[in-house]
């Protein structure tokens, strides 16, 4: 309910065109010139780029997207959790098995969004904040897929969200598309509060 009354308000949800589930929340929102952008991931049509909070906290977290074609940028504030797979952090065993260190902070993205609609971006742990370390693009669903904590090759550690890339030229072709309020993916990532 607050979801159709959200896009009927805004406009700002795109609908998968299968089954008329939002797959992302975006806002008009560039970064900032003096951010440091990390390239997640660039195809022909679009560059992905992650900016956290810098070195001294100066920075606004976010994660872009930039339309090579219209020379544009949108914030993609949220991604649906339909067809997620949401991962939790390694278990200390699980971290000496695979040779590494156990992680300075824990997460568990399938208690944190497992009934919520949309997660939030960045996403979120118990200290910090997660860009994905890898995006593909699948040819077959014209999806793009966000892998978020890959490196550390663990099963059930990965985070993977999944995005159409109509959705993502729909926001795009809006002439004059609706700025999302700040809280507005909060709220659909928790429809609670």
């Amino acid at each position: 309910m607050l979801i159709v009354a959200f896009v009927l308000a805004t406009g700002t949800l795109f609908a998968d065109e299968t089954n008329k589930t939002p797959s992302i929340v975006t806002s008009v929102r560039s970064p900032a010139e003096t951010d440091v952008q990390r390239l997640v991931f660039e195809d022909k049509e679009f560059r992905f780029v992650a900016v956290n909070y810098g070195n001294k906290g100066t920075q606004v977290p976010g994660f872009y997207v930039y339309a090579k074609d219209r020379s544009r940028w949108l914030r993609i504030d949220a991604i649906s959790t339909a067809e997620a797979v949401l991962g939790r952090s390694p278990t200390l065993e699980e971290a000496k098995l695979a040779g590494g260190g156990f992680p300075q902070v824990g997460w568990d993205f399938e208690l944190q969004y497992k009934d919520k609609p949309f997660a939030e971006l960045p996403l979120r742990t118990s200290g910090s904040i997660v860009f994905p370390d890898k995006i593909q693009f699948d040819e077959k669903t014209q999806r793009y897929v966000l892998s978020f904590n890959s490196d550390w090759k663990i099963k059930g550690v990965e985070t993977v969200l999944r995005f159409r890339r109509a959705d993502l030229t729909t926001a795009f072709e809006e002439k004059n598309p609706n700025q999302a309020p700040e809280d507005t993916a909060r709220k659909l990532a928790d429809p609670q509060r």
